[in-house]
């Protein structure tokens, strides 16, 4: 991400997992067992083609998949919108056996375009953290710095309650719209949740770090011996 890219060669990667702020993930991949060679995969850019601005369309010819957008694969949200596509041209076909449109392939490309919006506000919001990541062609929604600064809260909170990082997660995995984050009932558990862990230092509480692992799960991991590539 942004030039940040982790090494391919056991040595190195470990290095990087082991620089990362939370030691769960150095520690279970030091002790796991490797099943191939570490490979990398990368893509430099996310790309949105504004088909349904085209003032003018080919009868019998519509785009869709990776060829209208894809994403940061990071996210693992591009096999679904394609779903997602798939299920719009079924839909719009039976529609258009219902009642058919002069303009059923422009009409796709609007209803696809509808799909790929809210996706993209996803993956751009959070590509767009990283100072080398530029945005050709388009202008930043000057409400991304405030979203920023809400997703902070919801993955702050997401540590300590499972409510909220399950439904972070349905949002990341598109099983849930993302407006369902700005519900009012999760906004005030969001705030409600966030200033208590935010407090409970000032009280002079131990504050949960809010690693993947617990500490005795840890604790017993750094116990065991590493398991390396060649073994």
């Amino acid at each position: 991400m942004a030039g940040i890219v982790p090494p391919i060669d056991e040595e190195g990667f470990l290095k990087w997992a082991q620089d990362l702020p939370d030691p769960s993930i150095y520690e279970a991949l030091r002790i796991a067992q490797p099943l191939t060679p570490i490979r990398g995969f990368g893509t430099p850019e996310n790309h949105w083609r504004h088909f349904e601005q085209m003032h003018r369309w080919p009868m019998g010819f519509i785009v869709t998949g990776d060829a209208v957008c894809a994403f940061n694969p990071v996210y693992g949200q591009g096999m679904t919108v394609s779903a997602l596509d798939a299920m719009t041209l079924q839909r719009c076909l039976q529609e258009h056996q219902r009642s058919p449109k002069a303009d059923f392939e422009h009409h796709l490309q609007r209803q696809i375009a509808k799909i790929t919006a809210s996706v993209w506000l996803i993956a751009t919001n959070e590509d767009l953290r990283w100072p080398t990541v530029k945005l050709r062609g388009g202008r930043p929604n000057p409400g991304l710095r405030f979203l920023r600064n809400y997703l902070d809260l919801v993955l702050f909170s997401a540590i300590v309650d499972p409510g909220i990082a399950q439904a972070y997660f349905n949002v990341l995995i598109l099983a849930s719209p993302p407006n369902s984050m700005v519900r009012p009932r999760m906004v005030a558990r969001i705030l409600v949740v966030s200033t208590k862990r935010a407090a409970k230092p000032l009280l002079g509480r131990k504050a949960n770090p809010g690693f993947a692992l617990s500490p005795k799960v840890l604790s017993s991991l750094r116990d065991r011996p590493a398991i390396s590539m060649s073994a």
